[in-house]
């Protein structure tokens, strides 16, 4: 299934197709993508809005989102509700990430964008997060690329957090979320009166901390190739990138890049808009961002940033396809499976009573599915926590269940906290304190599950 962009003129036009449309709430700007997914999987977009608003200044400086810029994402997708009116998308998938993930007052904005908009927006857990970012991301890479011997990083930073995702041939092999986000950066070190040598100097000091604290977890210093995503990534590409063989990417050689990042550091945000004609808030984030991608080029051995101009709504876009496709990532559910496989076999779980227990689990799961409605993604949570769900053996026999949680969780990468839970329900255990967090939002909503809610 691929991502492109086809001039309706050559579309077939006895070929059935579905609309579909993602909404994406972000630090920085709430996006809207409209798409038609044709009979073949591919996919068509047909518009693409952006509006700015800075979520991510008040959940990072203050821990809450204010009245006024709830009122004011509310108008943006008020406006949005409209233009979808029209579409009628059969699918539709508005979700958010950071900036409402940590605000303290989340639930009232989601409440109020239901009762505005109709809209019910899905909180992303970072593991989510990540796995429509690489979803994207592996459309554009092109098989030689995503398959190539050697560890290839796939990082995003974006207004909350960089996220880092590690493939191994092809196949997801490590993932982790760091607090280095542009917009946190800015607003958690610096007041605004620093001069822009002074700010560099801060903003540098806090991405060394965090990624001295990350080299334990990460091999980074054994990335071969080093894959760049987001926003300030892409304005590194156009101004000095050049196209490589796949669609959408760009090799952007160490020397220029540096060369541009100690340009940006020198300059006030008000200059770096004047200077790459850029919108005030993409001003605000682009020189804490560019200086955490050099940061993770530095601690890597690629040789230059490839940029590739896929993003999270990518990824998104290919979860609603599937979705009117009936067809998944085949190759990235396989290489979940196989990851849990190999946890079980570190702590010794007995594969075959395990392998039963998820034949029967996911078995089901497929016979019960006019009754939960859930999806395929959850049908492979199941999978993996039924292959898991005795991996606590290895510390004790006795009570088991207890150590099954913790142990798997931060090895399976995109499917925390479900499994460990879920693996840890399998014996009589329950959780005293109701459900754990990150399970806000995993059961389908309606506007994730059927028709566009009108």
């Amino acid at each position: 299934m691929s991502t492109t962009e086809k001039d309706k003129k050559d579309r077939d036009p006895q070929s059935p197709a579905q609309v579909v449309a993602g909404v994406d709430i972000g630090s920085n700007a709430i996006r809207l993508v409209v798409a038609e997914v044709l009979a073949d999987g591919s996919i068509e977009v047909l518009e693409r809005l952006q509006k700015g608003i800075r979520l991510g200044q008040d959940t990072f400086r203050r821990g809450r989102l204010s009245g006024q810029t709830m009122q004011a994402a509310v108008g943006i997708l008020r406006e949005y509700r409209r233009l979808l009116d029209t579409y009628q998308p059969k699918y539709l998938r508005a979700v958010a990430t950071s900036a409402v993930r940590e605000a303290g007052n989340s639930d009232t904005f989601l409440d109020r964008i239901l009762m505005a908009t109709g809209l019910e927006v899905e909180v992303l857990d970072t593991a989510e997060e990540s796995r429509l970012t690489v979803a994207g991301a592996r459309q554009h890479l092109g098989p030689g690329l995503s398959s190539k011997r050697g560890l290839l990083l796939v990082a995003h930073v974006g207004g909350g957090s960089a996220l880092l995702t590690i493939l191994s041939q092809g196949e997801i092999a490590e993932s982790q979320s760091l607090p280095v986000g542009s917009i946190r950066m800015r607003e958690g070190l610096l007041s605004g009166s620093e001069t822009p040598q002074r700010a560099a100097e801060m903003l540098r000091q806090q991405i060394s901390n965090v990624l001295r604290a990350t080299q334990s977890g990460l091999p980074l210093d054994r990335i071969e190739t080093f894959i760049a995503i987001g926003g300030d990534a892409r304005f590194v590409a156009r101004r000095i990138g050049k196209p490589v063989g796949s669609e959408g990417l760009f090799a952007v050689p160490r020397g220029p890049f540096d060369k541009l990042v100690r340009q940006c550091e020198r300059q006030t945000v008000e200059e770096l808009a004047k200077t790459f004609a850029l919108e005030f808030p993409d001003a605000e984030t682009l020189s804490p961002a560019l200086m955490a991608y050099q940061a993770l080029l530095d601690s890597t051995q690629a040789k230059e940033l490839l940029v590739s101009q896929a993003s999270m709504r990518n990824g998104l876009l290919l979860d609603l396809a599937s979705r009117v496709t009936g067809k998944e990532d085949e190759a990235l559910a396989k290489g979940i499976v196989r990851s849990a496989l190999a946890v079980a076999r570190k702590y010794r779980v007995d594969r075959r009573h395990a392998q039963a227990v998820a034949e029967l689990a996911v078995r089901l799961f497929d016979q019960l599915v006019p009754e939960h409605g859930l999806r395929s993604r959850h049908r492979r949570l199941l999978r993996v926590a039924s292959l898991l769900h005795e991996v606590g053996g290895v510390v004790s026999n006795r009570s088991h269940h207890k150590h099954t949680g913790p142990l798997p969780s931060p090895t399976i990468w995109n499917t925390w906290p479900y499994p460990a839970t879920s693996a840890s329900w399998s014996a009589s255990w329950r959780p005293s304190c109701g459900l754990p967090t990150g399970w806000t939002g995993f059961m389908p909503r309606r506007s994730a599950t059927s028709a566009a809610t009108g």
